[in-house]
């Protein structure tokens, strides 16, 4: 089965320094947007599970499936080894989350809220 890039929710991930869009099923070839690259990762005999090389297209051990708007390979390299590289992702991606909330509550106890993209002082719009 295949996921269809235009109907099913892809999450966001960071591979190699890339914002990528991911799937457990495989992405159809002819549905990749032109100018957007499209890799497999495949998981190794001992592991097939488990993320290991991203690769053009995975014939076995097949993982899950990257779309990404940057080329995330070197041209004619066949793989890419990318073992480790989906938990790292995700435990920055923890921290990141962890830190962003920890700054919004300090801001809120110091008195500043955040209106969109301006800061504003407690108080400030208010009239009396």
């Amino acid at each position: 089965m295949q996921i269809n890039i235009y109907k099913d929710k892809m999450p966001g991930a960071c591979l190699f320094g890339a914002s990528v869009l991911y799937s457990a099923k495989p992405i159809p070839r002819e549905d990749v947007p032109q100018g957007w690259y499209c890799y497999d990762l495949r998981g190794t005999a001992r592991h097939p599970d488990e993320p290991h090389a991203l690769v053009e297209l995975a014939e076995e051990n097949h993982v899950g499936s990257i779309l990404s708007y940057l080329p995330l390979k070197k041209g004619g390299s066949q793989f890419r080894l990318v073992k480790d590289m989906m938990s790292q992702a995700q435990s920055e991606s923890e921290s990141l989350s962890g830190n962003v909330k920890w700054g919004h509550r300090k801001n809120f106890r110091d008195g500043k809220v955040y209106n969109g993209r301006r800061k504003c002082s407690a108080g400030a719009g208010q009239s009396d």
